[in-house]
């Protein structure tokens, strides 16, 4: 898109072409095919050698997934993206395009649960060691740099105490020591934080979460410069981590409509969470819009006065007070993922963390007492008195 325009219209029109003929289809076709056929050897040729544009096989590249990971890039001002089988398939290829056997990554120690498996543990079998630094503080960062260091890994809202990432000190870090810096935005999404504007080169994200926002596809993205992405999407198709067409076009079917699900996300978390914080059985509430957290004002600062639509608990009963409200929620309902149109909850002790040991599980503060809420577009009101009734003696 030549003209700047605003992020909901990006949403809609990053991937539009001026249309060919009369008739032509204003919602991109689904192109199921996972092989493409030419005329003659020489038009074959100038396609795989990159001379000129197309598709030749699916695993390669396919016009559903090059246009999903088009818009994501221009909503993240990014020149390039691509989109992958899954957001754990995007950060593998990331880190093994970008870093090799003696190399070392510095990574936030309060990521994801898998993002904290593949670096510590797989990615360890393969020579490439990760140091995990309390992940607010840049300092800690650089002081585990060293000289096979390659990549700092952080998120932005982390995942499940909603910390926030010190990012434009990380940006000047990584700068300074010649590093990539590599940002999961899942959680915050482009309508909160567009990575390049804060100087960010390569972002990740789980689509599968807020940008197909309707929990009924697994994908990723990763965007960043043409250099980056040309090593990142030859390793996405050497390891077969490709997303398929069909998938690619469910995930920017929901992505047409990311900017108003998620401004209705935030302002219902927002009230939730007020509403959570003076209930009598909830001890703690981690939400950043709050300005008891920590980092209320850095997260002000970064997210234009919008807070995210993700947020924990935690009760003062313990783990059997969480089970009880569970069992007792009538709309709201456990499920182990997130960023769906409906309002889920998720135990990260016995689902996305609880593969830790006991000891890095108390460092992150995650309990059987802790509860993630992601918040979806239902009604505010039906959703407090969900909670409510579950909450009551």
């Amino acid at each position: 898109m030549n003209h700047r325009y605003r992020l909901a219209t990006v949403a809609l029109h990053a991937d539009a072409s001026s249309p060919e003929e009369a008739g032509s289809p204003l919602a991109p076709p689904i192109v199921q095919s996972s092989t493409f056929a030419f005329p003659g050897l020489p038009e074959l040729d100038r396609v795989m050698s990159g001379e000129v544009g197309g598709y030749y096989y699916s695993r390669e590249g396919n016009p559903n997934a090059q246009a999903l990971a088009a818009v994501v890039a221009a909503l993240e001002g990014h020149p390039c993206g691509v989109a992958c089988a899954s957001g754990m398939a995007a950060l593998a290829a990331t880190v093994l395009a970008l870093a090799r056997e003696g190399d070392h990554v510095v990574s936030a120690r309060e990521v994801y649960g898998g993002t904290r498996t593949l670096l510590g543990e797989e990615l360890g079998r393969l020579g490439i060691g990760t140091s995990f630094v309390p992940g607010t503080d840049a300092d800690r960062f650089e002081a585990a740099v060293n000289s096979h260091t390659r990549l700092i890994v952080c998120e932005t809202l982390s995942n499940p105490t909603l910390r926030l990432a010190p990012i434009p000190d990380l940006v000047e870090v990584a700068r300074r020591r010649k590093l990539h810096l590599v940002l999961d935005n899942t959680f915050a999404t482009p309508v909160l934080l567009q990575s390049a504007s804060l100087g960010v080169t390569l972002t990740l994200h789980s689509a599968t979460k807020y940008l197909a926002g309707h929990d009924d596809v697994t994908a990723g993205v990763v965007t960043g410069t043409a250099e980056q992405l040309s090593r990142i999407g030859r390793l996405v198709a050497r390891l077969g981590a490709s997303l398929d067409p069909f998938a690619a076009w469910l995930a920017l079917r929901g992505l047409r409509t990311l900017p108003l699900r998620v401004e209705r996300q935030c302002a219902n978390a927002m009230g939730l969470a007020q509403w959570l914080a003076g209930h009598p059985r909830v001890a703690r509430v981690h939400y950043p819009g709050l300005p008891e957290h920590p980092q209320h004002h850095l997260a002000a600062r970064l997210f234009g006065g919008r807070f995210g639509g993700m947020l924990s608990l935690e009760l003062a009963g313990g783990e059997a007070a969480v089970d009880r409200m569970i069992r007792r929620l009538r709309l709201v309902r456990l499920a182990p993922s997130l960023g769906g149109v409906n309002t889920t909850v998720s135990h990260p002790l016995r689902s996305s963390h609880r593969y830790l040991p006991a000891e890095e599980l108390e460092a992150l503060g995650i309990s059987g007492a802790l509860l993630r809420v992601s918040v979806g577009i239902e009604s505010l009101a039906d959703l407090v008195e969900d909670f409510e009734q579950a909450l009551a003696e």
